[in-house]
C-alpha cells in the first residue's frame, strides 16, 4: 500500500483514478493545482505523486522541481495528454520516475506505481547495504605512507564528505594498484 497524491486539474479524472487506486488498497488523495499539492505535501506523508504536466498556475515541471527540493525521496510520475519528447526528457531530467500519456489507463497507472515502489525499495536496500559497507570500511585502516597514496586518500575524503541525500548516491570508488 502506498500513500499517493494525484495533482490533476480535471476533477473527475483525479477522483476516478484515486477511487480505482483505493480499490487496489492504496491511499490516494487528489488536489487540483500545484500550489495545493505542495501545501498537501507539507502536512501529509506521501510516497508517490501523480502529477499532470499541464496545470493552471505553476506548471507540472515547476511543481516537480519544488517537490524534489522539498523531499527528494518522493517519487513523481508525470502525466500528460500533450507529451512531447522534450517534455518527457525534461521531466526525467528533473527527477520524475515515470511518464504516462493520457488518457490514463488504470492498469498502466498501477503498473507504473508498482514499478516505482519496487525501485524505491531497491534504492533503500542498496543504501542500507552501502551504509553497512561504509561502516566496515571505517574500521579498516589503510596504510598509506607514500605521497601518491596520500593523494588518493585526499580524493577519497572528498568523495566521503560530499553532501548527498543518501548513501546510495555516492559514486563507487575502485583503487587498483
Amino acid at each position: 500500500m502506498a500513500q499517493i497524491l494525484f495533482i490533476e486539474d480535471e476533477i473527475l479524472l483525479g477522483k476516478s483514478i484515486c477511487r480505482a487506486l483505493q480499490e487496489r488498497k492504496h491511499d490516494c488523495s487528489t488536489v487540483t493545482s500545484s500550489e495545493d499539492g505542495l501545501e498537501y505535501l507539507k502536512k501529509n506523508p506521501v510516497d508517490i505523486v501523480l502529477l499532470d504536466i499541464q496545470l493552471p498556475g505553476m506548471s507540472g515541471i515547476e511543481a516537480l522541481q519544488e517537490i524534489k527540493k522539498y523531499d527528494p525521496g518522493i517519487s513523481v510520475i508525470i502525466t500528460s495528454a500533450y507529451a512531447t519528447m522534450t517534455s518527457v526528457v525534461e521531466a526525467l531530467r528533473f527527477g520524475a520516475s515515470d511518464f504516462l500519456r493520457k488518457p490514463l489507463d488504470i492498469d498502466e497507472v498501477v503498473l507504473a506505481i508498482d514499478r516505482t515502489l519496487n525501485d524505491t525499495r531497491l534504492k533503500q536496500e542498496i543504501s542500507y547495504y552501502h551504509e553497512i559497507e561504509a561502516e566496515k570500511a571505517e574500521d579498516d585502516n589503510l596504510i598509506a605512507n607514500s605521497e601518491k597514496m596520500q593523494k588518493i586518500l585526499k580524493v577519497l575524503d572528498s568523495v566521503v564528505t560530499m553532501d548527498l541525500p543518501s548513501a546510495s548516491d555516492y559514486p563507487p570508488v575502485l583503487i587498483v594498484g
